[in-house]
């Protein structure tokens, strides 16, 4: 009796909660809660799951689009090329989506009269880790699979494509990516692979591309035609491809300044305070790179770090005594010289029709940083392609500044120099805005900004060349606009050492539209 009673108070009682208003709001919304959250989990789950086919079937068209720069046939038994086929899509495919897993992609290439058809099959598969937790039930992945197709017409009249390459060479490419991959390159040493790679593809698969210029560039670029380069100092100019207000036909501009000191490394240490100073000791004069230079700085700051009483003049002194020992003093009087002896206007009709330049030679130059001074690197064309080839100069050392318009406009005028009627690409690689290598407060000078904003980039489209930018780790200044100088199609940012590579294959496949084109898929 008394176990009915209490079963009677409990079921009274919540009787009674269930009547009042307030309890039988607060008893639903217990109910609803988990069937609300369970939904709130779904829907994040299923935006998850858009973006990534989202996502994925970008990937899968941008890299069947690049299939067909090197495959102009079917594989067929060739099991090689079908795994290189292979590891391609899935770089691609990582490049959107890095941490995902996925299946070997199924790849068709079918040759045809006129046409080359590509298609592309592909599965990531990615866990589910919230709806897991909370449903055991659930499957603990998910796939999502997507294709892609693609056409190229093998028509007899299709124009080949002449591309010139703009590589920056400053010293910072030394450096480490900002966010490295797995390979963990510098950025240089990845150039250089892809680059490598990317040449090959071209002169073995018969892609009717044709690289007939690589502009290499610092704070300027070098001209070079002699046949050995032994004779490179001698033989070699500062460039920059600007009009000058007064031309110079013995290339003398700095004859008349004093910037003939010079100063032996060693004798740094007859500076009391840097008298143990043993790394000079192992470096020969005239032999003082750009990394040489940075750790001979932080071994002197570290040996003046307590010298509180030494005059500024005198610390000045042994600053500028160790950058004419490097070759790094006078760049800004050599930058300002160069930068006041510009004749825009002149500079921007040369772009159209060629006229005189600034060529300084490369025996007057006193500074590293500037044309590639410290390095065996120079320009590609047409003039010196019977003595050299474009991987010689590739393994050349980075360093120097930066100043783009040098590398652009000198690009330039290889195409001036090539007549025919073929299709033109640049593409311009750089890793940062126009500076010095050696100024911390990353001083700019403004002659990029300059000739962009009176016109450079519409007179060189108007030149039928093509351009495409890609920016390696770094967001370009806010006054220069490198996305409407070459279009936003045709900008690309690259974090990485696989993203560059793919931004530079993407570049090569939208040259023209005979190389390939993305169908509706099936």
């Amino acid at each position: 009796m008394l176990k009915n009673k209490t079963h009677y108070l409990s079921f009274n009682k919540l009787f009674i909660f269930i009547k009042n208003e307030n309890g039988a709001i607060l008893l639903s919304f217990i109910f609803i809660l988990p069937i609300f959250i369970g939904l709130v989990f779904l829907s994040f789950e299923i935006s998850h799951f858009i973006q990534k086919k989202a996502r994925l079937s970008d990937a899968i068209e941008q890299a069947t689009l690049a299939l067909t720069v090197d495959n102009d046939e079917s594989p067929d038994d060739d099991n090689i090329k079908k795994e290189k086929n292979s590891k391609f899509i899935i770089n691609y495919a990582k490049a959107y989506l890095p941490n995902e897993k996925f299946s070997k992609p199924v790849i068709n290439i079918t040759s045809h009269s006129d046409y080359i058809n590509y298609q592309v099959d592909m599965t990531i598969y990615y866990p589910t880790k919230i709806l897991n937790k909370i449903f055991q039930t659930v499957s603990p992945e998910v796939s999502i699979s997507d294709n892609a197709r693609a056409l190229k017409y093998t028509t007899t009249d299709s124009k080949p494509t002449d591309v010139v390459f703009v590589a920056d060479y400053s010293g910072s490419m030394n450096e480490y990516f900002d966010e490295s991959d797995e390979s963990d390159e510098k950025k240089i040493v990845a150039l250089r692979r892809i680059f490598k790679d990317i040449q090959n593809e071209i002169k073995y698969n018969n892609v009717n591309i044709d690289i007939i210029g690589f502009v290499p560039f610092s704070w300027g670029t070098k001209n070079f035609y002699s046949s050995t380069l032994a004779n490179m100092e001698k033989e070699s100019f500062c460039h920059f491809p600007f009009v000058p207000n007064q031309f110079s036909p013995s290339s003398d501009y700095l004859a008349k300044y004093n910037f003939s000191e010079k100063y032996n490394i060693s004798d740094l240490k007859k500076f009391p305070e840097l008298k143990n100073l043993d790394i000079v000791d192992r470096i020969k004069n005239g032999e003082c790179t750009y990394n040489n230079y940075r750790k001979i700085i932080n071994e002197i700051n570290d040996k003046l770090h307590y010298e509180v009483d030494l005059d500024e003049s005198y610390v000045n002194e042994i600053y500028d005594s160790l950058d004419l020992a490097c070759n790094m003093a006078y760049f800004d009087e050599i930058a300002d010289i160069v930068e006041s002896n510009i004749d825009y206007t002149k500079t921007l009709e040369s772009i159209n029709k060629a006229d005189n330049t600034i060529n300084i030679k490369m025996v007057d130059m006193p500074n590293n940083s500037i044309c590639l001074r410290g390095s065996k690197a120079f320009t590609f064309d047409r003039h010196n392609r019977n003595n050299t080839s474009i991987s010689k100069i590739l393994g050349t050392r980075a360093t120097g500044g930066t100043l783009i318009s040098s590398g652009i406009l000198t690009g330039n005028n290889i195409f001036l120099e090539t007549d025919n009627s073929y299709n033109k690409l640049m593409i311009i690689i750089s890793d940062g805005d126009d500076s010095r290598q050696t100024d911390k407060e990353k001083r700019y000078y403004n002659i990029s900004k300059n000739l962009i904003k009176d016109g450079m980039c519409e007179k060189i489209k108007d030149n039928g060349i093509k351009m495409a930018f890609i920016a390696i780790g770094y967001v370009p200044r806010e006054d220069i606009d490198w996305r409407r100088c070459v279009g936003e199609e045709n900008f690309y940012f690259a974090k990485n050492a696989h993203e560059l590579e793919l931004d530079i294959r993407q570049a090569l496949v939208g040259v023209d539209s005979e190389v390939g084109r993305n169908i509706p898929k099936k």
